[in-house]
């Protein structure tokens, strides 16, 4: 949509759309997670193994990354951004978020939309 559309739009009418499209793009995302579980489904029919990371090996792969976490705090932070509390933030809700069912997040989307992307 046109942003000067957008921005002509009642107030009332920007805080649904905001809304719909946040449910819908949520809905796209759960439905995409439906079918890759389908089709996990399917290739277990079809004697397709898959791997698991232990919490070992899970934990290598997040410490062989941490240097570029390191890296992108470090040279957006020399440009005056507060790089290290939205990595500690993104970490943190991270965790926070990662045991929700995606009905506990649609809930939450619904409920409450992130303030402050667009005002209504």
């Amino acid at each position: 949509m046109n942003k000067k559309f957008f921005d002509g739009l009642p107030k009332e009418v920007k805080g649904y759309l905001y809304k719909m499209l946040r449910r819908l793009a949520f809905e796209a995302s759960y439905a995409f997670e439906k079918d890759d579980q389908i089709a996990r489904e399917e290739m277990l029919k079809m004697g397709i193994k898959f791997s698991t990371f232990s919490p070992e090996e899970y934990k290598k792969c997040t410490d062989a990354v941490e240097p570029m976490g390191n890296e992108f705090i470090a040279t957006h932070e020399k440009l005056g951004l507060p790089a290290k509390p939205f990595v500690q933030d993104m970490r943190a809700l991270t965790e926070k978020y990662s045991t929700w069912t995606p009905e506990q997040i649609l809930k939450r989307i619904s409920e409450q939309p992130v303030q402050g992307i667009i005002d209504f």
